[in-house]
This record gives C-alpha cells, sequence and structure tokens, in this order.
C-alpha cells in the first residue's frame, strides 16, 4: 500500500514565507516529486510501520542510537540514503543496491569537485533547500504552525516561533548540512547552572502587571510582543518572590530568563545582567527537501564561488537572531559560528579563487 504524497504533507511540508501567498504558485515542488515519485518511494517501511529515514550512510549510524539500530538495518536502509541511491551502497548484500542508480536515479559524476567536499559535507548541502542567501530565510513549517487545517481552525495563522533557513550547520555525524532553527524564549529557574522552564501560565499569575497583561490587543512588533530589560528584571522579581520547593541540601532556584541566544538574571544587586549559556542555544534540525535540480545545486557547472567566494552566503551569510527585545533591530550571527568554521581563514582561502 503506498499512499500519496498529499499525504505527507499535512506534516511534513514548508510555507516559504518570503514569497507572498498569491505568489506561492512560482514554487517547483522537490525534484523527486516533479519526476514522478512519491515520498514513500524512499521513506519506506514494513509491517512495524517504522518509516526509514534517508539520512543513514552506508553501514553507519550517525544518530549514535542504539534504538535507530534496532529499528533499522542499517545495511538496508542505507541504500535508500542520497548516497545510496544514486551511488550505490558498498555494502548492501543486494549486488543491485551496490551499483546505484535505484529507482532510475542518474549517478553524478561531481566532475571537478574536490573528494574532500564528500568527506566534508552532507549530500543536502549543495542540493537541499532553499538556495543560502545573504541574510537567512523563514518558513512556517506543518506542525509547528499548523499548517493545512480546514474550517474555522485554518483561519488562524501563527506566526511564532519564527523558524530561519537555511543555515548550514554540524550535523550528527561531524559533516555540514542545511538545518532550520528557532531561538528559545522561556522564563525559567536556574540551580547548579541548569536551567528548567517555567509553564507561560504560571508566568502570566505571578507578574501580570509587569507583562502588561491588562491590555486588550498589545501592539505587536515583528509578531513579539515587545519586551524591555526593565520588564524582565520585574518579572525575575516576580518570580523570585515565589515560595519554590527545592531539595534538601540545594541552593535556591534563580528566576532567570532566555531569549537571543542570551540568559538573563538579576545580578546580587537586583540590576539585570545577560550572558550566554547553553540553554540559550537555538534549536535547530537537519532538513533533506525539497531537493533542487542539479543544475541548480551549489558548485554545479564548476561555480566554486557558489561557495569560495569572500561573500558566499553559504559561509558568510547572517543567521537571523529572533528576539522580542528590541525586535525592530536587525540582529544577526556569521553562518561560520554554527558551521565551526574559521572566518579569517576561509576569507583568506576566497582570495585564491580571484
Amino acid at each position: 500500500r503506498k499512499p500519496p504524497s498529499n499525504r505527507c504533507y499535512f506534516c511534513h511540508s514548508t510555507q516559504d514565507l518570503q514569497t507572498p501567498g498569491s505568489d506561492e504558485w512560482v514554487h517547483n515542488e522537490d525534484i523527486h516529486m516533479t519526476s514522478g515519485m512519491s515520498c514513500s518511494d524512499c521513506h519506506r517501511n514494513g509491517a512495524d510501520h517504522m518509516i526509514s529515514r534517508g539520512d543513514i550512510e552506508p553501514s553507519t549510524n550517525p544518530h549514535g542510537s542504539d534504538a535507530y539500530l534496532k529499528a533499522y538495518n542499517p545495511k538496508k536502509v542505507a541504500s535508500y540514503s542520497c548516497q545510496g541511491c544514486h551511488m550505490g551502497n558498498p555494502d548492501a548484500d543486494d549486488p543491485a543496491a551496490r551499483m546505484g542508480g535505484h529507482l532510475g536515479a542518474p549517478i553524478p559524476e561531481h566532475t571537478g569537485i574536490p573528494p574532500v567536499h564528500f568527506e566534508k559535507l552532507s549530500c543536502t548541502a549543495c542540493h537541499s533547500g532553499r538556495l543560502p542567501e545573504e541574510n537567512t530565510a523563514r518558513v512556517r513549517t506543518a506542525r509547528m504552525h499548523k499548517l493545512g487545517r480546514h474550517g474555522p481552525h485554518g483561519r488562524v495563522q501563527p506566526q511564532l516561533p519564527h523558524v530561519v533557513t537555511p543555515v548550514f550547520a554540524r550535523m550528527a555525524n561531524g559533516k555540514i548540512g542545511p538545518h532550520n532553527m528557532i531561538w528559545p524564549s522561556f522564563w525559567g529557574t536556574q540551580t547548579n547552572d541548569v536551567v528548567k522552564p517555567l509553564a507561560p501560565e504560571l508566568v502570566r499569575e505571578l507578574a501580570p502587571d509587569q507583562l502588561g497583561l491588562d491590555a486588550d490587543d498589545p501592539e505587536r512588533v515583528n509578531d513579539w510582543i515587545e519586551l524591555t530589560e526593565e520588564q524582565i528584571g520585574g518579572v525575575l522579581k516576580a518570580i523570585g518572590k515565589h515560595d519554590w520547593e527545592q531539595e534538601a541540601d540545594q541552593p535556591e532556584a534563580a528566576p532567570v530568563y532566555v531569549a537571543g541566544g542570551r540568559l538573563y538574571r538579576l545580578s546580587s544587586n537586583g540590576v539585570v545582567v545577560s550572558e550566554m549559556h547553553e540553554a540559550a542555544e537555538p534549536y535547530k534540525w537537519p532538513i533533506a527537501h525539497d531537493v533542487r535540480p542539479a543544475a541548480q545545486s551549489l558548485g554545479s557547472n564548476g561555480r566554486c564561488a557558489d561557495c569560495h567566494d569572500k561573500n558566499a552566503p553559504f559561509i558568510f551569510g547572517q543567521v537571523e537572531v529572533d528576539t522580542p527585545l528590541k525586535p525592530t533591530e536587525i540582529q544577526t550571527e556569521s553562518m561560520t559560528r554554527f558551521g565551526g568554521l574559521d572566518g579569517g581563514y576561509y576569507q583568506m582561502f576566497a582570495f585564491t579563487f580571484l
């Protein structure tokens, strides 16, 4: 039984917010879809309904998960990854799977591309997602933003959280690939450097005045209800007055706020201070679709400058930092941070391509 791809889209699709809704028709589908394939051609499953992913390289387990290996036979599933389908899985038991060209997939030549690229980059880095531009774009996702709902439910159009893409970051297997990403924003408590989020309902109950909840229709800036450091300080003080249950021999939980990649807390004299913290790091997940035609891949036709120009967004693009603090200001981080790359080195390297 083979479900139509539109069934998958209810949960697994994205909406490009850079293109107005009336112009969405200009977008092309994933090249596999336009070639007549369906999602289930690659994302297969047996009677256990454990649908295979396409990100397993031959005979490896980039997720480092025993449960993942228990659910799938990597030698079989790897034949349906990008590499296994197009170039073959050398460890497959089936001789046809070792040859590549699965389901008529073209076998790429990658003419002129040094092999080191295949050691450091995922297939999706060059072939999938939006083409990178100077700044990341925003998308909405089916599950996060409830796309595809019918009737009165479909009239609600949530914009938050803001999902930015593409972010070229390290994947679990160490290679660089495109990701979708969101910046966390929440109130919480911190004990022994461990941050735990608080339920929004509780924060509203503890600090309604400081949050300005008396306004019937609060003004939104960039979809956010803007917060000031003064408000943050007021809410943190209100949270700090709450009688928290704590375990014996544990220090008192300190109220904190996380937004825009920073953790905000009260200093010993009651002043709001901020710092980088692991809990404020953005959440990101690798993407594989939509796959673009080969002619639209990075580096196609020998265009090394797609990635190695001194202004190439693949390396030197700017990633939007989303936050309710000063939301009218453009706040960004360099793409090199997420790829773990030395910006100075790659700027110098780019001059060798002039």
